[in-house]
């Protein structure tokens, strides 16, 4: 409080002036607000274009990334498929349908890798299988979704309950549908869901049934998908993307099955198959595993040294 004779501060509120004596009020000094100038319009209409565009800038290319991964599998930086190993043989009657798509009939959707992917996996199965080999490979413009489900139906008609069989696909997908060639840029009717792949797999007799998916977020295969008697195999959990490197490491592991043999006893199980992908620490991947089997299901054996 200040006297507004002398204009010395007060202590208090006092009706006398401590300092000059006088008889006066005593109030607050007045504070004045201080005026801020004013800014232009025009410099307001500058300041948010410059703010809009460093927003374009720095969310631009994220938004592109992000589309460019969910249009189209990378290809990985690898070599050329290894042949699997002499040592490795595949055990009992193995029928099989492999389905890659890289060309598919809405040229946007193209990508470079899984038919060549799929081929490798055909030839390595007529080579470790033999004559107990039966291939069924289905690439670009022949996997149409009713050739899949013709093949999985005459799969189903020739394979005994004590057969192995797989289930093959890679290209696109999320984790609701598989795409196959015939894929509709805006519908998913053509495309083969995990409830539409269920029904077709539940006309196998076997119940050594192993599904493989290379796909964008297949991880919600591996739930749609699970039953007893079956196994099934994803590049990736539901919200992760995927390129061809599940298939690219189980070939490898093929051509180097020592790697896979994890307990030594010379037999190669599914879930040792599984346990060699998921140690190879793929980036942004986390491959998955329904497990519906009782035990572990031997697929390949070594031969003895």
């Amino acid at each position: 409080m200040f006297c507004i004779r002398c204009g010395r501060q007060q202590r208090d509120a006092s009706a006398f002036c401590r300092s000059c004596g006088a008889r006066s009020p005593v109030s607050a000094p007045v504070v004045r607000p201080v005026a801020r100038k004013a800014r232009s319009p025009a410099l307001v209409a500058l300041l948010l274009s410059v703010s809009l565009a460093v927003v374009l800038i720095i969310a631009l290319p994220i938004a592109v990334v992000a589309m460019t991964n969910w249009l189209a599998l990378d290809p990985i930086p690898a070599p050329e498929p290894v042949p699997p190993s002499p040592s490795l043989n595949g055990v009992g009657e193995l029928h099989s349908v492999i389905v890659g798509v890289a060309d598919y009939e809405n040229d946007s959707m193209d990508i470079p890798g899984p038919d060549n992917g799929a081929r490798a996996m055909a030839d390595i199965v007529a080579v470790l299988w033999g004559e107990d080999a039966h291939v069924r490979l289905l690439t670009n413009e022949d996997a149409t979704k009713a050739n899949i489900r013709q093949a999985i139906a005459s799969m189903a008609s020739e394979a005994d309950e004590e057969d192995f069989v797989l289930f093959y696909f890679t290209g696109h997908g999320d984790k609701e549908y598989i795409l196959p060639y015939d894929t509709l840029p805006a519908s998913y009717s053509n495309s083969i869901s995990a409830a539409i792949l269920d029904g077709w797999l539940d006309d196998l007799r076997s119940d050594k049934v192993i599904v493989v998916i290379d796909s964008c977020m297949s991880g919600g295969f591996a739930r749609g998908l699970a039953c007893s008697g079956r196994m099934v195999l994803t590049s990736c959990a539901a919200n992760e993307y995927a390129s061809t490197e599940l298939s690219y490491y189980i070939g490898l592991g093929f051509g180097n099955p020592d790697q896979l043999d994890l307990d030594g006893n010379r037999l190669i199980s599914i879930e040792e198959i599984y346990a060699h992908v998921r140690s190879q620490r793929i980036s942004g991947q986390h491959p998955q595993l329904a497990d519906g089997y009782a035990g572990e299901l031997v697929l390949l054996s070594l031969r003895a040294q």
